[in-house]
């Protein structure tokens, strides 16, 4: 059976991004962080936040939960008229349409 290969950027994303500087503290400046961060990658970033997250999480003595990506509906609204293209307009009249809908049909509160 022949080997599977992977994809350039499967090996970026599985191989660390080591980067080292010595620089004086007069000359250091924000350069080599943002070097870093670009080579490490959206992936790489995204891991980072989420281990800071859990590492939060175990400082405080708390169970770590499952982390999941929260969007509400009117952030991504908003987001998508500051965006102003033709599609995110088209997306929002709907989003709009949908939210109407819902709150439409559910019951008052007693």
């Amino acid at each position: 059976m022949p080997k599977r290969r992977r994809n350039t950027a499967e090996k970026k994303a599985k191989r660390p991004v080591v980067m080292a500087r010595l620089v004086s503290l007069k000359d250091a400046d924000r350069s080599f962080d943002i070097e870093f961060w670009r080579r490490v990658g959206v992936e790489g970033r995204w891991r980072a936040m989420r281990e800071m997250v859990k590492e939060v999480y175990r400082m405080r003595g708390e169970d770590v939960p499952e982390l999941r990506l929260q969007r509400s509906v009117q952030h991504v609204i908003k987001n998508k008229r500051l965006a102003g293209r033709a599609q995110d307009l088209l997306d929002v009249r709907n989003l709009t349409k949908v939210r109407a809908k819902r709150k439409r049909r559910r019951e008052p509160r007693s």
